[in-house]
């Protein structure tokens, strides 16, 4: 089923996570995930990385990505999305929401094209929002109509298994969800906490078998984590016991 409403979604709370990013078995530094619910049902959702330690040296790329809109009866209609790639040769993108006309205007580096939302349509990022507030009550498959640069298309997701993950937060039950004939030799798949309001706890990109990204999480605000297991200190060796 394709998914344009999401009446029956679950709200998420505002919240801020953190992650440890790498990329092809290099470290490269952080990437934030800042979700803040506004007035008037309205929502910013803002996405950026930024290289730490030594890979400073060898990568200057950062990335931003926000899309900002309303969260209504009828699930999450974007406004405006906007993605900026520095670094090397920036990179940009451009998408305005006119929901009225039912159209979406898309500029940027790669080109400028309008795009028809006669059966709705999401930008590539908010769709992990769509995915936490829906897995709360709809089963997969689900699928969404993305806007993804100058092209549209729909994302499925499926069930991958499920996996409990030690996290600096603790160790959190997770399942696991998969991208459906993403094609081009690419599988993405994200681990989401069912406790945590299907919070992504770590996203990978494998090509062609090998893993190419991953993002695990760090550090998360806003969320109640008290459902989770206790940490359990650390045992001591026996010569630490006094």
């Amino acid at each position: 089923i394709l998914i344009s409403q999401v009446s029956l979604a679950t709200e998420v709370p505002a919240f801020k996570s953190t992650y440890g990013v790498e990329k092809l078995g290099m470290t490269l530094g952080t990437a934030t995930i800042d979700f803040k619910p506004g007035p008037e049902k309205t929502y910013e959702y803002h996405f950026y990385t930024r290289a730490s330690g030594i890979a400073r040296w060898f990568v200057s790329d950062e990335i931003n990505e926000v899309s900002s809109g309303k969260l209504n009866a009828e699930g999450i209609k974007p406004d405006r999305y906007f993605y900026k790639k520095t670094g090397g040769k920036t990179k940009t993108v451009e998408m305005l929401f006119d929901w009225p006309k039912k159209t979406a205007t898309v500029s940027g580096t790669y080109g400028k094209t309008t795009q028809s939302l006669d059966e709705g349509g999401l930008d590539r990022l908010v769709v992990q929002l769509a995915v936490m507030r829906d897995m709360g009550t709809k089963k997969l498959p689900i699928s969404y109509r993305i806007l993804d640069k100058l092209k549209v298309k729909n994302y499925t997701f499926i069930t991958d298994g499920e996996e409990t993950l030690s996290t600096p937060i603790g160790k959190i039950r997770t399942v696991i969800i998969r991208r459906a004939n993403e094609g081009g030799g690419r599988v993405t798949r994200m681990w989401v906490a069912p406790e945590l309001h299907h919070l992504p706890i770590r996203i990978r990109q494998d090509k062609d078998g090998d893993r190419e990204f991953e993002m695990n999480l760090k550090s998360l605000k806003g969320i109640d984590t008290s459902a989770l297991p206790k940490q359990e200190p650390p045992a001591l060796d026996d010569d630490e016991i006094i």
